[in-house]
């Protein structure tokens, strides 16, 4: 009986000692404020005189399991003149949402949620100008405000296509590869091939046109019926941070024809979209990378 009541004592002190650590853990895990993933991206602003209303694209962030808000406004103070449709519905409807859906994808303490964006072109009055931003200002349904570092986002005009390139192919794959070939319709000149945002990748993709390194083509000559081939590989991210981080570069080849006119194009598919084995410990050490936890 004294043997029963010790083995019964030692399992009540473990059971103790257990839900004392998992209440110390939960403490620790616990977010002060929702963590976004950082992107170096560049999107396209809506045409001018059509229905193309720019870019959708998408942020991501993580937050605790039991928060009940979600982000329903978007705004940038570098950008002011650039207002966005903003929403964490699942089906991208703008106007509707169902707040018995369960929120975000589940990881243990966190969860991960979608917020959905898309620019209003109504807004825009200068159609022709680039922005480029960092903070965001992000507003939730119970109307509580915070500033996030997004990275480092950029807003362009998509360029007109000219006579002297003609697309022949364009691919990418779920591996980091893609592909662009082009047809030589005038004899030009390369001078270069940069993206604003190149000083966050350069260490992640290779770039070449044809067997040149996209750094040493300036100077390049194609000739009429030339194919020119743009080929970049995005090798995945080594640090934890960077694997939770969106890159979508679109850097532009600059050329110019035989009586030195520029012209340019825009090279697309050199990207990375985290492609990680999500779960509660990888997101715990990317807070803790980040400083959050």
């Amino acid at each position: 009986m004294e043997q029963n009541y010790k083995i019964l004592k030692v399992g009540l002190i473990a059971i103790g000692i257990t839900i004392c650590f998992t209440a110390l853990f939960g403490y620790y895990c616990k977010l002060d404020n929702p963590v976004f993933f950082k992107q170096y991206c560049e999107y396209y602003l809506p045409m001018e005189d059509n229905n193309d209303y720019g870019e959708f694209f998408y942020l991501q962030y993580v937050t605790n399991v039991n928060d009940n808000r979600e982000v329903v406004s978007i705004s940038f103070d570098e950008a002011p003149e650039l207002l966005f449709y903003a929403n964490e519905n699942r089906n991208n409807n703008w106007f509707v949402t169902n707040s018995n859906d369960k929120k975000g994808q589940i990881y243990g303490r966190y969860s991960v949620r979608t917020v959905n964006v898309q620019i209003n072109k109504l807004q825009i009055e200068d159609i022709n100008k680039e922005y480029r931003v960092s903070k965001a200002n992000v507003m939730f349904n119970n109307g509580e405000n915070m500033v996030v570092d997004l990275g480092d986002i950029c807003f362009y005009t998509p360029e007109i296509s000219d006579e002297y390139l003609e697309t022949n192919m364009s691919s990418s794959s779920n591996t980091g590869l893609s592909k662009t070939s082009f047809r030589i319709k005038q004899d030009i000149t390369v001078e270069s091939l940069n993206s604003p945002l190149m000083q966050y990748v350069e260490n992640l993709v290779d770039i070449r046109v044809g067997e040149t390194d996209y750094t040493s083509i300036s100077g390049m000559q194609f000739s009429k019926g030339d194919t020119l081939n743009i080929d970049s590989l995005f090798n995945m991210p080594k640090d934890i941070e960077s694997q939770f981080t969106f890159y979508n570069i679109k850097p532009v080849l600059k050329y110019k024809n035989k009586n030195g006119n520029m012209s340019s194009t825009r090279i697309y598919n050199i990207n990375y979209i985290p492609t990680y084995d999500m779960n509660f410990y990888r997101l715990f050490m990317y807070l803790k990378v980040r400083g959050e936890i």
